[in-house]
């Protein structure tokens, strides 16, 4: 049985994804880093690259509003390959900038 709470939710859905689609255009999507950090040192052992969408006119939406959707209508591909870009252009900028990492010995 299909109600209007349904047609809404499609509607609703479909209107995102439109929208996901555009941001993909217009470069809206973003990478926030976390850092993952060894306890037993307290080193940093590396950093997690995380999306984020600042949305023109509905401000931050939040990864659990897009990604299920994304991967619903076949652009988590496109995503991945953004944040893989976007995370290995930032990753050279900082090793540009601290070129301090330490080489294993006989390496």
């Amino acid at each position: 049985v299909f109600d209007a709470s349904m047609h809404e939710r499609v509607k609703s859905a479909l209107e995102l994804e439109g929208q996901l689609r555009c941001a993909l255009e217009r470069d809206e999507l973003y990478v926030v880093y976390q850092p993952v950090v060894e306890l037993d040192g307290r080193t940093l052992a590396g950093v997690e690259a995380l999306v984020r969408w600042r949305h023109p006119e509905r401000g931050e939406v939040q990864p659990g509003d897009f990604i299920g959707l994304a991967e619903e209508c076949g652009l988590i591909d496109a995503i991945g390959d953004i944040v893989l870009a976007k995370a290995c252009a930032q990753f050279s900028l900082w090793q540009s900038r601290w070129a301090t990492v330490r080489r294993p010995a006989g390496g």
